[in-house]
């Protein structure tokens, strides 16, 4: 009975100590716990020179040429400065005090940050055919895509589906229907190859522009032959014009001319 006493007592001591040894190796907040001792930190931009002893304090020395540290420390070595990776570029140069700061490139989005600096940047999505551009990439977000619906159509480069191409109406010949990732297709002559989206406006203006020639030369008769000679082979060499628009202009500039 003694003996099992005298053991729990043993045991109550011992525990005792361990907390009072614990207790006073516990440094302050701005210290750094070195062979049994607490020694004060160095300021950010520095490291340790040397530790403090019994009867010195801790010896600083600022951080070389590329090397950093950016809060108090006990630190013998600088941390290294960063290098911005692939899709990155140096947003703010390292210093004594602070790492190098990255940001994404034009075309680039951050994933993983760290203490304000990006880590990691990712290209921007490209949206397939058949969808459009919905919201651009910014240096924090990637691309957000969205899909034509039927009659509409896009390559993947457009910020908003465009209507498909409809001709008929001037004598084309549908050859491809418009799909959502293209436009639709017509045989012909070179008319045939209309912004997309268009329904031929062009060519009913083209052929006003070319009456209005005719009626100026018709009216002010002061004009020179050779003007009008020009004016004829201009018509002639049109392409966008009818052979049927291109004759009834033709023969009037004949008249006029002689």
């Amino acid at each position: 009975m003694k003996m099992q006493l005298l053991l729990v007592i043993l045991y109550i001591v011992s525990i005792a100590l361990l907390y009072i040894e614990l207790a006073y190796c516990v440094c302050a907040s701005a210290e750094y716990e070195i062979n049994g001792h607490c020694c004060p930190m160095c300021a950010p931009g520095n490291r340790v020179l040397w530790h403090c002893t019994v009867d010195t304090s801790t010896t600083c020395e600022s951080c070389s040429a590329s090397t950093y540290t950016d809060e108090p420390n006990g630190l013998e070595m600088c941390f290294s400065c960063s290098t911005c990776d692939a899709g990155l570029r140096i947003q703010k140069a390292c210093t004594r005090l602070s790492n190098t700061i990255c940001e994404p490139l034009k075309g680039f989005f951050c994933m993983v940050r760290e203490k304000g600096s990006c880590k990691l940047a990712v290209k921007h999505s490209q949206c397939n055919p058949g969808e459009y551009i919905q919201q651009k990439g910014t240096a924090s977000t990637d691309t957000v895509c969205g899909e034509c619906t039927n009659g509409t159509y896009s390559d993947g480069t457009f910020t908003a589906c465009q209507p498909h191409t409809i001709c008929q109406s001037m004598g084309g010949k549908q050859i491809e229907t418009g799909t959502t990732s293209s436009d639709a297709k017509f045989k012909g002559s070179s008319r045939d190859k209309v912004r997309p989206g268009t329904k031929c406006w062009w060519r009913a203006l083209k052929v006003l522009t070319l009456s209005m020639d005719l009626m100026l030369l018709i009216t002010f008769q002061p004009v020179k032959v050779k003007q009008k000679e020009k004016l004829y082979l201009l018509l002639k060499e049109d392409k966008l014009v009818t052979e049927s628009e291109k004759t009834i202009h033709t023969c009037s500039l004949a008249y006029i001319i002689k």
